[in-house]
């Protein structure tokens, strides 16, 4: 299952299935503001065609992914493969950390959550999974907020990008609240009053 869609970065190119969300400026942002050390072990949740995850792997040792969609899992692998890192990354089917042990194991979790409010009258499909956060835009982020600390070491950093229309305040606050310092690492205006956040937390 592929389509003609193509996006490159640096050096990747990416194959887009039909289905999978197409990289567009959020995914970007983060990508360009990634803060990877050599030899980190990275977890990358819904990864989608798999960019961040694998631009993560040119400095990481080993990177995570998961993704709800099975259409994204077969296209992050496709493109995994025909960037020649099988090695380095690994791809697996679930729902954010439901696939994973609980282990304080990774140096960086990476999350372009689905952060759109929703309209009761959107389509329900693979991909609207991947923008669509609920009536508040916040139904992922609050469960992943919950979570993610369980896998991240004590040392470890969170990076993930936010949209103003789902209260990255809050997400600030929420973060605070568990212990992390948190800084706006980037910001990027889109048209019709959206702005997008680059969210990176550590204790």
């Amino acid at each position: 299952m592929k389509s003609s869609k193509m996006a490159f970065y640096g050096e990747y190119r990416f194959e887009i299935f039909d289905g999978v969300y197409e990289p567009a400026e959020d995914t970007y942002l983060l990508a360009d503001n990634l803060y990877v050390e050599e030899r980190s072990l990275v977890l990358d949740l819904g990864t989608g065609c798999g960019i961040l995850g694998i631009i993560a792997a040119k400095k990481a040792k080993m990177v995570v992914t998961t993704d709800i969609s099975p259409i994204a899992v077969k296209c992050a692998k496709y493109n995994v493969k025909i960037n020649g890192l099988t090695k380095n990354v690994n791809i697996i089917l679930g729902d954010l950390f439901q696939p994973l042990r609980t282990q304080k194991i990774f140096d960086l979790i990476i999350f372009n959550p689905p952060y759109l409010p929703k309209s009761p009258y959107d389509i329900n499909n693979w991909l609207s999974k991947a923008w669509n956060g609920g009536k508040r835009g916040r139904k992922v982020i609050d469960k992943f907020l919950e979570e993610f600390d369980n896998y991240l070491k004590r040392r470890g950093r969170l990076q993930l990008v936010q949209s103003n229309l789902s209260n990255p305040q809050l997400t600030i606050k929420k973060l605070e609240e568990k212990g992390f310092s948190v800084e706006v690492t980037a910001t990027r205006k889109l048209p019709f009053f959206e702005e997008l956040y680059v969210l990176t937390a550590w204790r």
